[in-house]
């Protein structure tokens, strides 16, 4: 199946389908310019998924107190399960973290959820999404008529020329169900329906591409921003479960945290936790009792006491997966193939010599590698130094 991003186009000269004017899709490329919040991001991603339901219609009214309410689940695990900062200037991370704390939901909360719990913001605690994001995000397409104009007039003109064009050969993407005073609704005309909704993965694919960026200039050194962007989807841990399964019938594990012996209905832990690595990777997997996977959560781990053995384990492993390469067949053989790669390829080393490493070398690039990560996790707020008591 192709990744949403293999449809984006070159914003540069392409079109999408079903423009409704030509060069529509060159002003979209152009809304996160200039950006020093998340909120056009999350406005965007907002107006798709709601445009995605509501099936073709000669236009569509939403409430905007209901997007700023859908921004806030949009980038509930943005903040929440993987810990991203917003920057300092963006109240909707603030928001969030009021919204947690008042309603309990956990960060890897669900989306219907956190939209249930959003239900109980006030007009208040929306005003910061409402005040400025529906007027600015249309800045692109009224450009030249806003030129000189003050930022406290800006609100109102916007309003006005949106209105304006909602029947010329250019429209908006959408104007306001009144032209005087706050409006309560934004109305999406036909046209540019029709091609939001036709064109709902690669739009939205543009938007999560760029608001990654936003946050990797803000997130330093955070792995996998790509994946922090969404609730995870169904893990998959087939590979790894094959391996530590052809290791566990050649010898006997313990479980790391509490020394007891591993069975056949062991858990497979992160050792740094999921929603910092966001990935499944061998190199970070560890063989644990059930209830000690689901007291560690996500946590990381205390390191001097436990990092020792977590690559003392992997190390151990190595000579059963080497063996086991030359004697099994069919879908074990490939999914060992693959875990090797893995190891491969976080040494950087040619398969080769995978099966070469001494005890020293292994040690050094293993633990290292945790240290640095562990770190970044710590300043990102993640629970550390957890310890099985």
């Amino acid at each position: 199946m192709k990744s949403p991003f293999d449809l984006l186009p070159s914003i540069t000269g392409d079109k999408l389908p079903f423009e409704p004017y030509p060069g529509a899709t060159s002003v979209i490329g152009l809304i996160f310019q200039s950006v020093d919040t998340t909120y056009k991001f999350f406005w965007f991603l907002s107006l798709l998924d709601n445009a995605k339901t509501a099936g073709f219609k000669s236009d569509l009214r939403i409430e905007i107190k209901e997007l700023a309410r859908e921004m806030v689940a949009q980038a509930w695990p943005c903040r929440r399960l993987f810990k991203l900062w917003f920057g300092h200037q963006d109240r909707l991370q603030g928001l969030i973290d009021e919204l947690a704390e008042t309603s309990g939901l956990p960060g890897n909360a669900k989306l219907h959820e956190v939209r249930d719990a959003a239900l109980d913001l006030s007009e208040v605690d929306l005003s910061v999404l409402q005040d400025f994001v529906p007027y600015r995000f249309l800045t692109p397409w009224l450009r030249s008529a806003l030129v000189g104009v003050n930022d406290h007039a800006r609100n109102q003109l916007i309003q006005l020329l949106a209105a304006r064009s909602a029947n010329s050969p250019r429209p908006t993407p959408y104007s306001f169900d009144t032209v005087i005073g706050r409006p309560k609704q934004i109305v999406i005309g036909s046209k540019w329906l029709t091609f939001l909704r036709s064109n709902h993965l690669p739009l939205r694919a543009f938007a999560q591409l760029s608001v990654a960026r936003y946050f990797e200039t803000r997130n330093p050194g955070i792995p996998g921003i790509i994946n922090k962007l969404d609730r995870p989807g169904i893990r998959k841990l087939e590979k790894a479960r094959a391996f530590w399964d052809t290791v566990l019938s050649n010898q006997p594990l313990q479980c790391i945290y509490s020394g007891e012996p591993i069975r056949a209905d062991y858990d497979l832990d992160h050792f740094l936790p999921w929603s910092f690595v966001t990935h499944d990777l061998i190199w970070n997997l560890t063989p644990a009792p059930g209830a000690i996977n689901l007291a560690k959560s996500d946590a990381v781990p205390n390191l001097s006491r436990y990092l020792a053995a977590f690559v003392d384990q992997h190390y151990a492993a190595m000579p059963v997966l080497k063996n086991a390469l030359a004697n099994v067949r069919g879908t074990q053989l490939r999914a060992l193939e693959a875990i090797t790669l893995e190891y491969a390829t976080f040494f950087k080393i040619p398969l080769s010599e995978l099966f070469l490493l001494s005890r020293d070398q292994y040690t050094n690039v293993l633990s290292t590698e945790l240290h640095a990560q562990a770190d970044v996790a710590r300043r990102l707020n993640f629970e550390t130094d957890w310890i099985w008591a």
